[in-house]
């Protein structure tokens, strides 16, 4: 069975049909259907045109682009890589679905298209090496949409105590994951942000590949009533994210969230991982009660994380504002002692926020001088199933401020509601590079052990949109103090 291939083109216009033929007769079958098909092949129709277009002057016949098509559970990832001039494509005009006109600009109409048509759309500048660009379409056959039954549409809600009661916290068996994905469904619709719950076949390879450890919970008459799983941010992570926490409300009042959590919590000591963490909604404290009952305390809060939809149903109704997340983390290891740089701005709050982990800071010499490299390196990703983008900074190079304009303003271009650059407290660079990525527009979010870097810096850009403040709720007393900062940083505030 076909699981990828190398496709190897030279940059000219004239190979973009040939390769989208190609692509659109693989995911022809592998149950994409008509719509998935004539996105994905827009997708790549652009993306190609762009390359060849903006990578190379005129006089630069026979270079190589590389198309590499992989089918993944339930939808395929094409990674286009190139070795043209580092571009500059990113200078069109926004595109505003709502004020389409004749003198709409295609180029920015395509732009915006191109994110809409994918799942996942991820740009990495490989320094030396080119650049490559990463895009991930799902088909929805796979999901549980079309399966879904009337019984199934009533929210549990509205449904009332059963008198079956729980017994134990156990691993979930494969031919389980449809039930388990209903079990999101009846929760939360489909607005639940882990769009791999509605997909059984990915819930399951995610298991076996060991990316997702989940636990569920099930009665004396064994149904399955409650659900909760540790996922790795990131193949290489050595922390883990405990969240796909649900439970049914016809059996509230028995513990069950506390079993599965601590149950969980157990499993992320077990397998070594180096700490966890998890997104706690702020439309409600539940989540950060239960975190600090875990010893998992806050480190950051990323304004606008997930669309206001994401609501559990019959008890949230859809937010007025996109939903906003505190970032809550526990080492699982020993970190009593850390050496990173502080930035003066923020020296308080970074402290605050590491001795409330238990971590004393041996804050590092601000060098007098640093030697940059002539070209920035980093990875740029879009996650289309919550509209936000994702800057990483492995290098700053001589044109880090330009290179950063360049993305902010993509992401400009293509609506994104919210944009986070993931920094490294650990480069000597970042002392001096601060002030100016700030000016930028960007102001603090906080700090995340472990996420890309050992200890990372977060910073959030929110494009021309007001949060108001006063509908986040915070628990702990550094929570609150950590939404005041960042209500004070925030441009758009003023």
């Amino acid at each position: 069975m076909y699981k990828h291939s190398e496709i190897r083109i030279y940059n000219d216009l004239d190979y973009i049909q040939p390769v989208c033929d190609y692509i659109a007769s693989i995911a022809k079958k592998f149950r994409f259907n008509e719509k998935e098909i004539f996105q994905l092949r827009f997708a790549m129709e652009e993306i190609l045109a762009n390359i060849i277009n903006y990578s190379y002057d005129s006089w630069m016949k026979g270079e190589i682009i590389s198309i590499i098509p992989e089918i993944i559970t339930n939808g395929i990832k094409i990674i286009i890589r190139d070795k043209g001039l580092p571009r500059d494509i990113y200078h069109l005009p926004v595109f505003e679905p709502n004020k389409i006109s004749e003198n709409v600009s295609e180029e920015g109409l395509a732009e915006y298209l191109v994110h809409n048509s994918v799942d996942t759309l991820t740009f990495r500048n490989l320094g030396k090496e080119g650049q490559e660009i990463e895009l991930i379409k799902y088909a929805s056959e796979g999901s549980i949409f079309n399966k879904i039954k009337p019984q199934d549409e009533k929210p549990y809600i509205e449904i009332p105590l059963s008198e079956d009661k729980f017994k134990e916290i156990r691993l979930p068996r494969p031919e389980e994951a449809g039930i388990i994905s209903k079990l999101f469904y009846r929760a939360y619709g489909y607005s639940y942000v882990s769009d791999a719950v509605y997909f059984p076949e990915r819930y399951n390879e995610l298991i076996a590949n060991r990316k997702l450890f989940s636990a569920i919970a099930t009665t004396e008459s064994g149904e399955i009533v409650g659900h909760i799983a540790l996922m790795k941010p990131s193949e290489e992570a050595e922390i883990v994210e405990w969240g796909m926490a649900v439970t049914d409300p016809r059996y509230r009042g028995q513990g069950i969230m506390h079993h599965l959590s601590q149950f969980i919590l157990n499993s992320a000591i077990k397998n070594n991982f180096k700490g966890i963490f998890s997104h706690s909604v702020t439309n409600h404290i539940f989540t950060q009660k239960t975190n600090i009952k875990l010893g998992i305390k806050p480190i950051a809060l990323m304004v606008g994380y997930a669309y206001s939809d994401l609501q559990f149903k019959g008890i949230h109704q859809k937010l007025s504002q996109r939903e906003s997340t505190f970032v809550e983390f526990r080492f699982l290891q020993n970190e009593e002692n850390i050496q990173i740089y502080l930035p003066d701005k923020h020296r308080e709050i970074i402290k605050k926020i590491y001795m409330n982990l238990g971590v004393t800071i041996n804050e590092l010499p601000k060098p007098k001088s640093v030697d940059y490299a002539e070209k920035t390196i980093l990875d740029d990703s879009i996650k289309s199933a919550i509209n936000i983008a994702e800057i990483i900074i492995h290098q700053f190079g001589k044109n880090a401020i330009s290179e950063i304009k360049h993305y902010v303003k993509r992401h400009c271009i293509n609506r994104i509601d919210v944009i986070y650059l993931i920094l490294n407290l650990e480069d000597p660079a970042l002392i001096d590079m601060l002030e100016p990525i700030e000016e930028l527009g960007f102001f603090f979010s906080g700090v995340f052990p472990y996420y890309v870097f050992k200890h990372t810096l977060i910073l959030q850009g929110i494009p021309n949109y007001k949060y108001d403040y006063s509908l986040i709720e915070s628990y702990t007393d550094l929570a609150k103090e950590l939404k005041d900062y960042i209500f004070k940083l925030d441009p758009n505030q003023v």
